[in-house]
């Protein structure tokens, strides 16, 4: 039951909505309403083109400052600068590194190699 009383005042709450801005709506075609027929109304076949200055006019275009203005000083270039060569000396000491890990390695598969044909040599 209470469920059902719960809709009912829902669906009145609704149409009393509904109703009020209808109502709003038609308090604000009744004053506008010669206005609005005789702006529909055709006046002539004919079409006036009025000229406007406004084309001739063209506005400034905006421009848009910064809040904040980010002033860079001499120890935060300075940081910069360090962070930069920081990461250019670890990617030199980084493929350094890997260079030496690839010739460890084909150093050790030449050696496999040369394992398995000695091998392949003494059974033979």
């Amino acid at each position: 039951m209470n469920s059902r009383s719960l809709f009912i005042f829902t669906i009145l709450g609704l149409l009393l909505v509904s109703s009020l801005d209808a109502a709003k709506a038609a308090k604000g075609k009744k004053g506008n309403a010669s206005e609005y027929t005789a702006a529909q109304k055709p006046k002539d076949d004919a079409v006036v083109v009025e000229e406007s200055s406004v084309i001739d006019e063209i506005p400034a275009p905006k421009i848009l400052r910064p809040k904040t203005l980010k002033f860079v000083s001499a120890y935060v270039k300075c940081k910069m600068e360090c962070q930069k060569i920081r990461d250019q000396q670890g990617l030199h000491s980084y493929a350094a590194q890997l260079r030496e890990e690839l010739a460890a390695a084909e150093a050790a598969l030449g050696e496999a190699a040369l394992l398995e044909e000695t091998q392949s040599a003494v059974v033979a």
